[in-house]
């Protein structure tokens, strides 16, 4: 795993950019939005996602801390990897007060090994990013930054259909994929990304299902 200092490096890297690529995804799936989101908004459950990428080799959660937005931001339009923290987060309870919304915000580290040149030759990439989850506004915010000036983010929101005929819960979820990389890499990374967006979901644990995100009119809802 990389070093304290490479990690802080690339968590260095400037949260906002101009995407060179973007890629949209809707999905609905069959469960409460409570348990949907649980599963795709949640730092807790954030590993369980990124290791269904066959290039994923290892992850780690880091630090936890939380963030304040106004009643005026939203996670579509913030860049919160480079917010600062709250004060103290050893008391952490999520507030509302006069519109403002306390977040927590996951910070995690992972390898991928990405095979190049026909699979001849595999190159190992280390990542850094957080996860923000905003319950309330029932929506979340993927950001993350690799070496070479790659960044990716991805903003996931969630919503409560009416119940299906036969009375099943039903959550639309759709995600929004913005990325920057070097124009020899775009292709690449551009490629991966749309392969790797999948969504998990466990009904018991330790029995995972992939779901493939796919364009909404091919799915039926």
């Amino acid at each position: 795993m990389a070093s304290d200092s490479q990690i802080a490096k690339l968590l260095a890297q400037p949260a906002s950019f101009t995407p060179n690529f973007t890629v949209e995804h809707s999905v609905v799936l069959a469960h409460s939005l409570e348990t949907v989101f649980d599963k795709l908004g949640s730092g807790e459950t954030l590993e369980e996602s990124v290791r269904l990428s066959d290039l994923c080799s290892t992850f780690h959660l880091t630090k936890l801390d939380h963030i304040v937005l106004s009643k005026d931001q939203s996670l579509a339009k913030e860049r919160c990897r480079g917010l600062p923290p709250t004060p103290s987060t050893s008391d952490f309870k999520p507030s509302s007060n006069d519109g403002q919304r306390t977040l927590p915000r996951q910070f995690f580290v992972l390898q991928e090994v990405v095979p190049l040149l026909c699979g001849l030759y595999q190159h190992t990439v280390t990542i850094a990013g957080c996860l923000t989850s905003d319950r309330e506004g029932k929506a979340a915010l993927y950001e993350t930054s690799a070496a070479g000036g790659i960044l990716v983010r991805k903003f996931r929101t969630f919503e409560e259909l009416a119940p299906s005929e036969g009375g099943q819960a039903r959550t639309k979820v759709h995600e929004r994929i913005e990325g920057r990389a070097p124009m020899l890499l775009r292709s690449t990374v551009e490629k991966e990304t749309r392969e790797g967006s999948y969504f998990s979901y466990g009904a018991v644990p330790y029995a995972f299902h992939l779901i493939r995100l796919v364009p909404e009119h091919l799915k039926e809802g």
